[in-house]
């Protein structure tokens, strides 16, 4: 037990945080550099879709 949680289950809970990090820090580059930045739309599209998923399975 880690923290009072199943190992699986809290490093399965890791993933949607990293995901939708993942995306804010890529839309705040896009914001302030006001330019293209490498990543912006995998990040929008996949990332963001995933990490839906990910909070949807974990909510059930």
């Amino acid at each position: 037990m880690f923290l009072g949680i199943e190992p699986l289950t809290f490093f399965s809970s890791l993933v949607p945080g990293l995901l939708l990090a993942n995306v804010v820090s890529h839309f705040i580059q896009f914001i302030i550099l006001k330019d293209y930045v490498l990543g912006i739309f995998t990040s929008m599209i996949v990332h963001l879709s995933l990490f839906y998923y990910n909070a949807q399975i974990l909510v059930q």
